[in-house]
């Protein structure tokens, strides 16, 4: 049998563009200590995901998303493991060599979708939505070196010390057997248009 374990840590925060950057982060350094202790530590897990989200509407609120299957058997172990990494978050400043691995991966990022049109769309319109000036964004050196060790856990939400965090475990039946694919849907045929 087979386990899938689920953590959600959320809660309100204050939406601005830096704030949405230090909790993208936050989830990123995150997701790579959890798979060094569960999986490369432990052996306990073939992968982790770690996703963070926020929303404005309609009221601002931040969530971070944690998943792994595992055997029914080494929840608990990991769970716990997966708590002290979290206490650790708390307790001291992430160490330096994570958060200059996650500063060279988002300026990789930034160079690859400044040369992508989509990518500057999505900026423009997620700006206006929100009632951002654009043109008020802080440039990509100011915001990326104020990513340091000392911002990230007081100012990232969620914090694990106030947000609620429920956990769900979905525990697969011995003789489960996986579900053969549904036979992928036609094309949905284009509108007919009635000429006058």
């Amino acid at each position: 049998p087979k386990a899938r374990f689920k953590l959600r840590l959320h809660g309100p925060f204050e939406d601005s563009f830096f704030e949405r950057k230090l909790i993208r982060s936050l989830a990123a350094i995150l997701g790579v200590r959890l798979r060094e202790e569960l999986r490369e530590e432990l052996g306990g897990v073939y992968g982790v995901s770690v996703r963070s989200g926020t929303r404005y509407i309609p009221y601002e609120y931040a969530a971070i998303n944690i998943s792994f299957g595992c055997d029914p058997e080494r929840i608990a172990e990991l769970e716990e493991r997966m708590d002290e990494v979290l206490q650790a978050f708390i307790e001291a400043p992430i160490d330096v060599s994570y958060v200059a691995q996650q500063q060279e991966k988002m300026r990789r990022q930034l160079e690859k979708d400044s040369k992508s049109n989509s990518s500057w769309k999505s900026s423009l319109i997620g700006a206006i939505e929100r009632g951002e000036d654009p043109a008020n964004r802080p440039d990509t050196p100011a915001w990326l070196d104020a990513l340091t060790p000392e911002a990230l856990p007081p100012a990232a939400p969620p914090h694990p010390t106030t947000y609620n965090h429920p956990t769900l475990t979905a525990l697969a039946p011995p003789d489960a057997t996986p579900r053969p694919h549904p036979s992928p849907r036609p094309p949905l045929a284009p509108p007919r248009r009635s000429h006058p």
